[in-house]
């Protein structure tokens, strides 16, 4: 028991608590308990806290290693970022009624909590809240709960039940990675999102159960999770993830036998085509085309939609080369991403004049205002021209259209998706909307023959991996251009670069892969990131304006080499920035020196005194490089007076 003397109390708040160890009760009057008030008090075993208490503030009870026991008041209404980070010892957490959100870091390495009772009211689980509470076995949700946020119970690996509330709507990054005692999940209808690697590394989960809401599920959701089954209605985004990522699935309610089936193969589980092909009418029966379903039929050569199918996902009709006829009802109402990706024969697609969703002209299904362009069809060939009137171009539209030569975009179109042209091996030409200012990620990635792009005026930035694997040599880029994202011509086959003085983001890897032997400058604002030129390229840097002390250190050297050498060759160099380079040169004579064009500069421009030579000759001397002494030596004979001479003699030999 604790006397009152042993409190620092401030405006209703323990800031501090000075006293002995062991059980602590904590006096009546107390609103909140302060930041780190009780931090790193190994000693303490147990706290009561009393009925008043409203708040307790960040890092409150962080370290208390050896506490037990926590009694939580009624009253509590608020626990702020890492009240209990820490208490290793801590066995169960009742959370009290009026709390109604869990923040970041809470419990996180807890190690010796069993069980975590959350109280209805509760909305969200945050940020690494119960990280590394290795001995955690059963949490209860609450029926209030809609989202647990990265990390939540990222090495939890005694957790084994886990029951999500009808609320539950999104789990993200990471929350349950290496829970390895989980076997089974089951996921509410209205859940939509589940985050990257948000179950990655459960290697005792063995089904998954997800329903039809579920539209997104990030990249290695379930990664190293090689025993799981997910099941999940059949046409599902489930379904179409389950096959992408080679995981068995079940189909819920699935049209099985007759030409198809549930197909099992080594890597999964999925409804697919299994029939002849030639030309067929699809079943009446269903409303959805399931991701893939006809994917790689290469025996396909028509297909009838008959009216109450509703939509075609993703990748259905996939590498059918052989495909030359489609008839798209009036009851469709979505054509998603790679429908008719690799169709190579398709150059038709027929839908119903009633259809209020799409309509197709030039080889292109459009809506039926003309204003968003779906996709292109595989069996267009040479130039493309896209109709005056759209403004967006949805992702991966062009993917796969191998036979087209150029595309031109009209200055209608202010939106275009990710991987619109990617793999479009044959284009060679693309002239991009005078109205785009941003080019989406992986645009024409893969275009192997793409030799020339026309960039807008007002463009500002370009996305990841945009150009990268083609087979530009030379690019324009305009004034307007800010950035230019990771990796985003990683692989084009570029030698020169002119960099526009707006350019103030240059991404990792941006031009790796390039062989890049020159870059031109015309601003310092720019920072590149890591490897931007690639792992051990090391390109002609020219600065052509600015100033070179603006450049971010680990260029400034390599630009300074480069101004060295065109400044002895007499090229022509602005006054701005050639006094700002020998100014830079002059400054760190101490790091370029090893450099002979710079040296050259340096002994050209005097900025060694006799004082400096005898160092210099000295340090030449240990590098074993007699270029340099012999540059040193002669400076020496031919520039210093007998007396200097004498001086930078001594300091030769000291």
């Amino acid at each position: 028991m604790s006397g009152n003397s042993d409190f620092v109390i401030q405006y209703g708040i323990l800031e501090e608590y000075n006293g002995p160890g062991g059980e602590v009760v904590i006096p009546e009057g107390i609103t909140g308990i302060g930041s780190r008030a009780f931090r790193g008090r190994d000693d303490l075993t147990s706290i009561i806290l009393p009925d008043g208490v409203t708040k307790i503030k960040s890092g409150a009870f962080d370290g208390c290693t050896n506490l037990r026991n926590i009694q939580l008041p009624a009253t509590l209404k608020q626990m702020d970022v890492a009240a209990f980070q820490g208490c290793s010892s801590l066995k169960e957490l009742m959370i009290p009624a009026g709390v109604t959100a869990l923040a970041r870091d809470l419990c996180r390495d807890c190690s010796g909590l069993t069980s975590v009772s959350i109280p209805d009211g509760v909305s969200s689980i945050g940020d690494y809240a119960f990280y590394h509470c290795s001995s955690l076995v059963h949490v209860e949700f609450p029926s209030t709960l809609t989202a647990i946020h990265e990390s939540a119970f990222h090495s939890c690996p005694a957790l084994t039940d886990l029951s999500f509330p009808k609320s539950m709507k999104s789990i993200d990054t990471s929350a349950f990675v290496g829970c390895t005692s989980l076997r089974g999940l089951s996921f509410p209808d209205g859940m939509t999102f589940i985050g990257s690697y948000a179950f990655s590394s459960c290697t005792g989960l063995q089904s998954v159960s997800l329903p039809e809401s579920v539209t997104t599920i990030g990249g290695a959701a379930f990664d190293h999770c090689n025993r799981i089954q997910i099941s999940a209605p059949a046409g599902s985004y489930a379904e179409h993830y389950a096959e992408k990522n080679h995981i068995a699935f079940q189909a819920d309610g699935s049209v099985q036998g007759g030409d198809y089936m549930t197909q099992i193969t080594e890597e999964g589980t999925w409804l697919k085509y299994a029939g002849p092909g030639g030309d067929i009418v699809f079943p009446a029966e269903k409303k959805s085309v399931s991701p893939r379903l006809f994917a790689e039929c290469t025996t396909l050569t028509g297909i009838t939609f008959p009216e109450g199918v509703e939509e075609i996902c993703a990748e259905a009709f996939a590498g059918c080369t052989s495909l030359v006829r489609v008839s798209v009802p009036a009851s469709v109402k979505k054509i998603e991403k790679r429908a008719f990706s690799g169709c190579i024969s398709l150059a038709e697609v027929e839908i119903h004049p009633d259809n209020p969703n799409f309509r197709f002209e030039k080889g292109m299904i459009l809506s039926v205002d003309g204003t968003i362009l779906y996709i292109c069809v595989g069996g267009i060939t040479g130039a493309c021209l896209i109709p005056d009137g759209v403004k967006k171009i949805v992702d991966a539209a062009f993917s796969g259209c191998e036979k087209i030569t150029s595309v031109t975009i009209p200055d209608t179109v202010t939106a275009m998706g990710s991987e619109a042209f990617t793999g479009c091996t044959a284009l060679t030409t693309l002239k991009l909307s005078a109205k785009t200012k941003k080019i989406s990620a992986s645009l024409c990635k893969g275009c192997t023959q793409l030799h020339q792009v026309e960039f807008p005026p007002q463009l500002t930035s370009i996305g990841k991996y945009t150009f990268s694997d083609t087979g530009l040599d030379a690019v324009t880029l305009p004034k307007s251009l800010t950035k230019i994202d990771n990796h985003a011509f990683d692989g084009a086959c570029l030698t020169e670069l002119t960099l526009p003085a707006a350019v103030e983001e240059v991404g990792a890897g941006a031009f790796a892969h390039c062989l890049l032997k020159r870059i031109t400058l015309l601003g310092s604002k720019v920072k590149f990131g890591q490897k931007a030129f690639g792992e051990d390229a090391q390109p002609e840097l020219v600065i052509a304006g600015g100033n070179i002390a603006e450049l971010q250190p680990s260029i400034r050297e390599i630009a300074a080499r480069s101004f060295a050498e065109r400044y002895l060759a007499g090229e022509q160099i602005l006054d701005e920035v050639k006094t700002g380079c020998l100014k830079y040169i002059k400054g760190h004579c101490k790091t370029l020196w090893t450099d002979l064009a710079c040296l050259r500069v340096i002994l050209m421009e005097r900025y060694l005194t006799a004082k400096d030579i005898g160092y210099y000759v000295k340090e030449s001397a240990k590098l074993g490089n007699p270029e340099l002494t012999a540059m040193l030596l002669e400076y020496r004979s031919q520039n210093l007076s007998q007396e200097d001479m004498d001086t930078a003699g001594k300091m030769k030999l000291k």
